[in-house]
C-alpha cells in the first residue's frame, strides 16, 4: 500500500497511483451511475483532471462511496480520510481507470 506520507513526498507523480489503490468495482459502478464513459473520455481529453465535469456532480456521489474505501484511506495514514476531497479524488481515479479499461477493450462491431 502506498502510504499518505509516500504520496505527499511526490504528490504530483503519485496522485493517480495513490487514489487508484482505493478504487473498487463498486466505486467504478458508482461513477458510471452519474457519468457516461463518453462524458468521461471527452472530459479527460480536454483536461486530465476532468475539471470540465461540474464538481457538484462528483460531490453528490460522496454519501454513496462505500465506508470501506475511507477505512482503507485511513489505513494509509490519512487521519481526515472521510472527506469530499478524498471522495472526489477516488471517484476521478475510478473514472480514469474506466477510461483506460475502455481503451483496452476490443472494438465492438457497429
Amino acid at each position: 500500500m502506498i502510504t499518505r506520507k509516500e504520496y505527499m513526498e511526490n504528490s504530483s507523480e503519485m496522485h493517480h497511483k495513490y487514489y487508484g489503490q482505493f478504487v473498487t468495482e463498486s466505486v467504478k459502478r458508482l461513477v458510471l451511475s452519474e457519468f457516461s464513459i463518453t462524458e468521461l473520455e471527452t472530459s479527460f481529453t480536454e483536461d486530465k483532471w476532468m475539471n470540465t465535469l461540474k464538481l457538484e456532480r462528483w460531490d453528490r456521489l460522496f454519501p454513496l462511496v462505500p465506508i470501506s474505501v475511507f477505512n482503507k484511506i485511513r489505513e494509509s495514514g490519512d487521519v481526515n480520510a472521510r472527506s469530499l476531497a478524498n471522495s472526489v479524488c477516488v471517484l476521478k481515479a475510478a473514472a480514469r481507470i474506466l477510461i483506460e479499461e475502455n481503451e483496452n477493450e476490443p472494438t465492438k462491431s457497429r
